[in-house]
């Protein structure tokens, strides 16, 4: 009797896991199939800025990546290669900030703001065309940026400023 009840809780433990195991392969299934249907993926990039932001990528070892724990502080320079590869893809129509509470200088904020400006530039150089009839379809793939505040200071709306649309 003493055996039974933690080998029935074991059980039911990874019945729950089992249950959980085949939601996410249906919900896989389901999502693919939506995707392939629509034939393209999400139309902005989502990037949240929340707590600190660093200038520079910090060095770590070449196993952190591989452990469960944890992710690299979000950065200015993790933002330029993310903003450079979402450049390059012609799927995507734009941007869209979060900014909820980021501990973010003056400095910084025109670091981002500038980086809005090389984005645009970014895509110019890749959805350049020589065509005169495809310059009206070229102005229609223009990505935007938009940035959500959910408070504004200084440095979030100096920031903020550089984007195509704000919202607050």
């Amino acid at each position: 009797m003493i055996l039974l009840k933690p080998i029935g809780t074991a059980f039911s433990a990874l019945g729950r896991l089992l249950g959980r195991m085949w939601r996410w392969f249906i919900y896989s299934i389901l999502n693919g199939r939506r995707r392939l249907a629509r034939r393209k993926w999400a139309d902005y990039v989502v990037f949240e800025l929340d707590g600190e932001l660093a200038e520079r990528t910090p060095a770590q070892p070449w196993y952190y990546s591989l452990l469960p724990f944890g992710s690299p502080p979000q950065t200015i320079e993790s933002l330029t290669v993310a903003l450079h590869a979402v450049a390059a893809d012609p799927d995507v129509r734009g941007l869209l900030f979060l900014v909820r509470s980021p501990q973010i200088s003056l400095a910084q904020a025109q670091s981002l703001a500038g980086l809005f400006h090389r984005f645009r530039a970014w895509d110019g150089a890749e959805n350049r065309t020589e065509n005169r009839m495809e310059n009206a379809q070229q102005r229609s793939r223009i990505k935007e940026i938009v940035v959500h505040l959910e408070s504004g200071g200084n440095a979030s709306y100096l920031m903020a400023a550089a984007a195509d649309r704000i919202f607050m």
